[in-house]
């Protein structure tokens, strides 16, 4: 991006050269279209089917365009602003910081539609901070032709379906973007995650609405903004919200198969958010030691979970479904997955909700400390160390909820995690690849019959740890494995696939896990 700035300020045309399913260059590419509007440049992109031939020509071609001199342009920026850090560092943390309060005082925080788990918890926590929020309606076809019109097509499938909320939403009649601003969370890894705020940005400014904030709180292995700009006190509650809502999904889940009325788990399941839901609302600062209300509602959610009568009578194999977190969350996304396997004879286990708690528990216990540590910012060590054990408390609480029918889903400790990992990859390479691989070790261990791994088209994490996975399961009698790209076109070989891959799971449980 540099040499592109010194290339426009000089007059020098540019060629940017890329590989086919390159990354990083799926959003470079966006910033250089943007960056070089009216400049002359030339994109090649090579593979191993290049033909000579063809790269001459267009070389040639664009050497042609260049003989008349390049008149000198003033460079000029664009405000392309992501909030993303905090401003001040505050001393009480469990408030939101006062300039993001004065940011949102008269705007609307708008966030994409994920699952009702997620998304209902995090009304609720909003709303103790007394920030005005609305989560935008669950996807549709309307949503994934805006997004494929407003982006390159070249990004990963989760950014063009969230470019189709956020185009749609400025479709609405009381849509102002003066009092209009987009939450989504960051990551400074490898992920392709942390580009969406920026793209965002430049998609509004070239719609017109360049005043929309957008509010990109970074977390990563050295930052947690999200509790910096919000305060401990939605933390908290996001934390104990999603931890809950992964349970109420784990019996869901391990429901809905048997179940001898269609829809009634389903129904059940959503009374029992909403009841979550309400119940996150009614904040007091002691829930910060015991919520007995919180654990007294998630009693009774999986009550009404389990009331919902089921026909065990014919054992399903169980399909653990992991990888990327929108694509496994949002039934949208991965067409309906869940429901197709179970209509095939399949239990599914999802690491669903507990991804996130993951990434949250993985960051706080591996990086936080350590940073403080290393950088002598001892309140800044002890702070961390406190809230990991606040968390981790939290963990236990929840946890115990679980039933043998629906444990095989935890938060996977980091000391555990690092260990199973480590003869195989680094486990500082990536949190995300990190936390997949070691949930799949820990599928494989507690006997599950397949592994149905997500990915999106052109993912790098995705298409680097799929070599790792076989390796790892070729330890466990060949544990079935299916890698399925999704990109949002629903192609007909897939459902072939899934139907193979639950015969191969079935017969993997009938040789190796005789005792279900």
């Amino acid at each position: 991006m540099r040499a592109a700035i010194l290339a426009r300020k000089y007059n020098l045309p540019v060629i940017m050269l890329t590989n086919f399913g390159c990354g990083p260059d799926s959003f470079t590419l966006k910033y250089l279209d943007e960056l070089l509007r009216g400049h002359p440049y030339m994109t090649l992109e090579i593979d191993e089917h290049t033909a000579d031939a063809g790269v001459i020509t267009r070389v040639e071609a664009f050497l042609d365009t260049l003989k008349s001199d390049i008149k000198e342009k003033e460079l000029k920026f664009h405000d392309l602003h992501v909030i993303n850090k905090r401003n001040v560092y505050i001393y009480n943390p469990f408030i939101p910081d006062p300039k993001i309060k004065e940011l949102l005082k008269d705007r609307t925080l708008y966030f994409h539609y994920v699952s009702p788990g997620m998304n209902k918890v995090m009304e609720s926590a909003f709303s103790i901070i007394n920030i005005k929020t609305k989560s935008l309606p669950p996807q549709d076809e309307r949503t994934e032709e805006l997004g494929r019109r407003y982006a390159s097509g070249l990004e990963c499938h989760p950014f063009i379906v969230t470019t189709g909320d956020i185009v749609k939403l400025t479709e609405e009649p009381e849509f102002n973007p003066d009092k209009t601003a987009i939450l989504l969370m960051s990551y400074d890894g490898a992920c392709r995650y942390s580009q969406y705020g920026l793209s965002y940005k430049i998609v509004l400014k070239n719609m017109g609405f360049p005043q929309v904030l957008i509010v990109n709180p970074l977390m990563s292995c050295r930052y947690d903004e999200l509790s910096g700009m919000f305060g401990l006190n939605f933390t908290q509650t996001i934390w104990k919200g999603w931890l809950s809502a992964g349970v109420l999904e784990n019996y869901l889940l391990s429901v809905r198969p048997y179940e001898v009325k269609k829809g009634c788990a389903d129904e059940a399941y959503l009374k029992a958010i909403d009841l979550l839901a309400g119940t996150l609302k009614d904040f007091n600062s002691l829930d910060y030691i015991y919520d007995e209300k919180l654990i007294k509602v998630l009693k009774e959610g999986i009550r009404l979970i389990k009331a919902v009568p089921v026909d065990k009578s014919v054992k399903r194999p169980k399909i653990g479904v992991l990888g990327e977190f929108f694509t496994v969350l949002s039934s949208w996304a991965n067409h309906e997955l869940f429901r197709k396997l179970e209509s095939m004879g399949a239990e599914v286990r999802s690491n669903g909700l507990f991804i996130l708690a993951n990434f949250m528990s993985f960051f706080t216990e591996r990086y936080y400390e350590e940073e403080m540590k290393k950088s002598g910012n001892l309140p800044g060590y002890y702070y961390n160390k406190i809230k990991k054990n606040w968390l981790l408390s939290w963990v236990k609480k929840v946890e115990q909820e679980l039933d043998k029918d629906t444990e095989d889903v935890r938060l996977l400790p980091t000391e555990k995690m690092i260990k199973d990992i480590s003869p195989f990859i680094n486990p500082d390479l990536d949190p995300v690849s990190t936390t997949f691989l070691a949930r799949a070790i820990d599928f494989a261990d507690r006997r599950i019959a397949g592994i149905n791994y997500l990915i999106v088209l052109n993912c790098m994490l995705g298409n680097m740890t799929i070599p790792i996975f076989k390796r790892v399961l070729s330890r466990y009698n060949n544990l079935p494995f299916l890698a399925t790209p999704y990109d949002g076109f629903k192609e007909t070989n897939t459902v072939t696939r899934l139907e193979a891959f639950v015969h191969q799971a079935r017969l993997y449980q009938e040789k190796y896990i005789r005792d279900i």
